[in-house]
């Protein structure tokens, strides 16, 4: 577990995406497992009244930072849960930041006893919280052929992922697969390395830990509990450390940072609804350690930091209000100016006439009167640019 504020970023992005974490009343910390960074500086130590809530799966690294912590006693709460359950224990809008910080963590990969690492050999079981009774080697000895492969392509993106699963279908027949340097000597046969520099059994081991602790379903739902924790405004931090539970961040900022819905599956532009924004990016682009962090902790490499602002609902009402009422004109006259021609001044001076009804009559206008045959203004005005000759508006 972490206890640190967020660090601003330097760069394009400009600003600071950890602001919050330093200013704020209360700051939300989660962890996947284990604990990172033991000399972070506590949050509530910024600002007088500050507190801190943190919630860890490793026992470990609960007891641990809760001795990390002492000297900030009654200003801190930490607890052995999943953050997907953060709404269980924590008040909804009662946070200024929260930050999840994703997978497993150094200390987990350095003990051999938790089974997270290849590097040195140990018992094959890869739980963050002990109290679960599945392990990977329950997984590995147990799982069919088709779900090892569908785990080790959707989760570990191994390309020789049916490879793989058959090469540990065929040794687990004879011999009971329980321990890590026994699966990674299984793999590396069936995969040479061949001169590359990353180990054969490296997305095996991924996909391995993250089915056993369910860590993208406790993502997708962590990121929900976490924004409702929120106050209007509070900021959301995600670092990530691979690409398939940064792909579910950022499709999870993306959908809620939209000012429209949809009413099906596809999104189609001429189906979509306005509706209010839950969160506003506070930088587009993932945030990157600097070269100085990754010599200082090379497993920091590939990390990336995303941030996001909870929309305030009633700022995001007024502005909508003066979309609703000024949209369908502007619409109409970019429309003109894109066809050409002196007769857009009427074309603008009709649909704005009838602005103040616009959402009852969905910005339809007489467009069929066109010579050019165009349709209502909902449709898509690319059509409208290929067809020709064009005659004015009547």
């Amino acid at each position: 577990m972490q206890c640190a504020r967020i660090q601003p970023p330097t760069g394009p992005c400009g600003g600071s995406a950890g602001r919050t974490a330093a200013q704020a009343a209360r700051v939300l910390r989660g962890r996947d497992g284990g604990g990172r960074r033991p000399r972070s500086r506590h949050p509530a130590s910024e600002r007088a009244g500050g507190r801190l809530l943190g919630c860890d799966r490793d026992a470990a690294a609960v007891e641990a930072a809760g001795r990390r912590l002492a000297e900030y006693a009654g200003r801190f709460e930490l607890r052995q849960a999943n953050f997907a359950d953060l709404t269980v224990w924590v008040e909804p809008g009662s946070c200024d930041g929260a930050l999840l910080d994703l997978g497993v963590s150094s200390p987990q990969l350095d003990w051999p006893e938790r089974g997270f690492s290849f590097q040195q050999d140990g018992p094959l079981d890869m739980r963050m919280d002990v109290r679960q009774p599945l392990t990977a080697a329950d997984l590995v000895n147990h799982a069919s052929v088709a779900e090892l492969i569908r785990l080790f392509r959707e989760l570990g993106e191994e390309p020789e992922a049916a490879r793989l699963a058959r090469a540990i279908d065929e040794a687990r027949r004879s011999v009971r697969i329980e321990s890590t340097g026994q699966l990674a000597a299984l793999v590396e046969r069936a995969k040479p390395r061949r001169g590359r520099r990353r180990h054969p059994a490296t997305r095996v081991f991924q996909a391995l830990r993250m089915a056993v602790n369910d860590e993208l379903g406790s993502l997708r739902r962590g990121l929900v509990a976490a924004l409702a924790v929120l106050k209007p405004g509070g900021r959301l931090a995600v670092i990530t450390f691979h690409s398939v539970e940064d792909r579910v961040v950022k499709a999870f900022g993306n959908e809620l940072a939209r000012d429209y819905v949809t009413s099906g599956a596809v999104d189609v532009p001429e189906l979509r609804q306005p509706a209010d924004p839950r969160v506003r990016w506070v930088c587009r682009k993932a945030i990157r350690p600097v070269p100085e962090e990754v010599a200082a902790n090379p497993r920091a490499r590939s990390a990336q930091l995303r941030c996001w602002r909870s929309a305030d609902m009633a700022r995001n009402r007024r502005t909508q209000s003066a979309e609703v009422r000024f949209g369908p004109a502007l619409k109409a006259l970019l429309i003109c100016l894109f066809i050409g021609g002196p007769p857009w001044v009427t074309c603008a001076r009709r649909i704005s006439s009838t602005s103040s009804d616009a959402r009852k009559r969905s910005g339809r206008c007489n467009w069929r009167s066109c010579a050019s045959g165009m349709p209502n203004a909902q449709s898509n005005w690319l059509s409208w640019s290929r067809r020709s000759p064009r005659t004015p508006c009547p």
